[in-house]
């Protein structure tokens, strides 16, 4: 057990470390090659903070182990509410502007119902897939079209990211996206051998491995933006992460198993981490409609926190 433990430690540290020299080299490179500061945004930077997620399903499901890519997928969605923005909040309460309110979160919404609906059928197919990705895209242009309604907060945000990330050369970046992609790779493998013996040893599946050690690891890039976001006072990027990260893992890592191994599901997966997902995210949205200036104070962040503390517990309990 404790060789398995090791490696998923270690797993996890290489992939957030792999995964931010990836962004980072990513981020100088394409700057230096003159691509578009939005595009970089949009593409980069967006998909960044759930770059650990998208490989480990990639790398999980090239391996034969899917329910390790589908636990993570839901079980980091279920962390970015109850853990990242649960103690975010609890340091600086999160204001959340009423365009937000009024768009993203209800897109969050539809994006967490459609995603239970393709696994209510307890399988995650080709079909499943598609359809999550064809909607990942016409997201994709929804915000290219409106891109003159993001707010100069987060504008200021990304543009900030940017300039701090690119001032390395064309040749110094390539080199660092070369780096994470390796340390990615390898990292992935050894994630995936820890959770595995991990999950022989203590007689339960990868799937719950997934749903709680693998997703809070990998949700701690999450963490690490959205409190240095809310310190800021970016409050639309603290609580923009959180979506849009939310958003990615239904739309793009949930598709990842579903096209490269398709795989089934239990009915107590769906009832038990599907409701545990739509609990928390009606929540947050409930919260914030709540307040009279859209805000998600320290008691609203207390109760995600405690609430994903109990859903832990139950985990623990119920394996």
């Amino acid at each position: 057990m404790l060789l398995a433990l090791a490696s998923m430690t270690i797993g996890i540290v290489g992939v957030v470390w792999g995964a931010e020299r990836f962004v980072s080299g990513g981020i100088a490179s394409a700057d230096r090659l003159g691509v578009s500061r939005f595009v970089i945004g949009l593409t980069i930077i967006a998909v960044g903070t759930s770059a650990p997620e998208v490989w480990v399903a990639i790398r999980a499901s090239m391996k034969a182990e899917p329910e390790l890519a589908i636990g993570n997928a839901i079980g980091s969605n279920i962390a970015n509410i109850g853990l990242v923005l649960g103690i975010t909040a609890m340091i600086m309460p999160i204001a959340m502007r009423r365009e937000m309110l009024k768009i993203e979160m209800p897109f969050m919404l539809a994006v967490t119902l459609v995603g239970l609906i393709a696994i209510g059928n307890l399988m995650v197919g080709r079909g499943d897939a598609i359809m999550l990705l064809g909607l990942f895209a016409l997201s994709i242009i929804y915000i290219v079209r409106n891109r003159d309604h993001i707010p100069e907060t987060m504008e200021s945000a990304i543009e900030d990211e940017i300039v701090q990330r690119s001032s390395m050369s064309l040749v110094r970046g390539l080199v660092w996206t070369l780096i994470g992609i390796v340390v990615l790779q390898v990292a992935c493998d050894l994630l995936i051998y820890g959770a595995t013996s991990l999950a022989k040893e203590l007689g339960v599946r990868t799937f719950v491995i997934g749903l709680t050690i693998i997703a809070v690891g990998t949700s701690l890039p999450e963490l690490a933006v959205t409190i240095g976001a809310a310190l800021k006072g970016h409050s639309e990027v603290a609580i923009g992460n959180v979506i849009g990260s939310n958003i990615l893992n239904l739309l793009l890592v949930l598709a990842i198993p579903g096209l490269l191994a398709p795989t089934k599901l239990d009915q107590l997966e769906l009832f038990r981490d599907g409701g545990m997902l739509m609990i928390l995210t009606l929540s947050m949205y409930l919260f914030a409609s709540a307040s009279a200036k859209h805000v998600i104070g320290r008691a609203s962040g207390s109760l995600l926190f405690v609430a994903w503390l109990g859903y832990m517990g139950l985990l623990v309990v119920h394996s």
